[in-house]
C-alpha cells in the first residue's frame, strides 16, 4: 500500500495510525511535526516536533506511544534511524550560540548512549548504511562521526 499525505498536514498519517494530540498530555502537537523517522521493521516511528526537545517514540501499529526520550533542552532539528534498527540519532542546534549536539539513543533500551557538541548548530543527520558513522550537517559544513558501543545489537 502506499499512501500519499499533504505535507503541510501531518496530522492525517498519524490519523491513519491512530494517533491524536490526546494521547499525549504533556504538550506534544502533531500539527508542529518538523521530523519522522522509521524503524526498518516499520514497527515504530520516531518524531520531533518544533519548539520541542523531545523524541517521540510511535507503535506503527496501534498508534500508542512507546516512548518520550530526551536528554538536552535544546529544540531538535533532524532524526535518523540506524540501519538496524538499533539506534536513534538527533542532533539540535542553536545559531545564537554557535553550537550544535548529535545524541544517540538506543532503539532497545531508548536510553541516551551517546551525546557530543559541535561548533556551529546542526540542522540534518544521517546514519551511513553499516550503522557505524553519523553524517551530520550544519552551520560549518559536513561532519563524519563514528559511533561505537557497547550495547549489544538486535
Amino acid at each position: 500500500t502506499i499512501n500519499v499525505f499533504d505535507k503541510d498536514s501531518p496530522e492525517t498519517y498519524f490519523n491513519s495510525l491512530g494517533i491524536t494530540d490526546a494521547d499525549d498530555s504533556d504538550g506534544f502537537r502533531l500539527d508542529k511535526v518538523t521530523s519522522i523517522a522509521i524503524s526498518p521493521d516499520s514497527a515504530w516511528l520516531a518524531t520531533t516536533a518544533s519548539d520541542d526537545s523531545r523524541i517521540k517514540v510511535w507503535d506503527s501499529t496501534t498508534g500508542h506511544l512507546r516512548a518520550t526520550l530526551k536528554d538536552s533542552n535544546e529544540t531538535l532539528k533532524s532524526l535518523a534511524v540506524s540501519s538496524d534498527g538499533a539506534w536513534i540519532a538527533a542532533v539540535s542546534g542553536r545559531a545564537a550560540q554557535d553550537t550544535g549536539t548529535v545524541m544517540v539513543w538506543s532503539a532497545i533500551t531508548w536510553e541516551c548512549a551517546a551525546s557530543t557538541r559541535t561548533h556551529g548548530s546542526l540542522s540534518h543527520c544521517s546514519w551511513t548504511h553499516e550503522g557505524r558513522h553519523i553524517i551530520l550537517n550544519g552551520a560549518y559544513g559536513t561532519y563524519l562521526f563514528e559511533f561505537h558501543s557497547r550495547d549489544v545489537r538486535p
